[in-house]
């Protein structure tokens, strides 16, 4: 599983997690509801400065997420290798 991937995962399970919709955590973050999707779906990498903005509307510490993306990076890989 790649980075952007794994991010986009990890992304999406804290905005579930504080129940909003992606349309909540841009708005709150000040981004395009479009790029958030593109995040979401691993389809972009974001920048440093996207992942500050997202992590202080989520309220989350910047360093959790980045722990939480290397640890669920291995995991998501051996899951995919299993379906296949």
């Amino acid at each position: 599983m790649d980075l952007p991937t794994a991010f986009g995962v990890e992304l999406r399970k804290l905005r579930k997690a504080k129940g909003w919709s992606q349309m909540k955590l841009a708005m709150e973050a000040g981004l395009h509801l479009n790029a958030l999707g593109h995040l979401e779906r691993g389809e972009r990498t974001p920048s440093l400065h996207t992942v500050f903005v997202l992590c202080r509307a989520l309220e989350v510490p910047v360093a959790a997420l980045i722990a939480s993306v290397e640890l669920a990076k291995p995991l998501l890989s051996a899951e995919l290798h299993r379906q296949r």
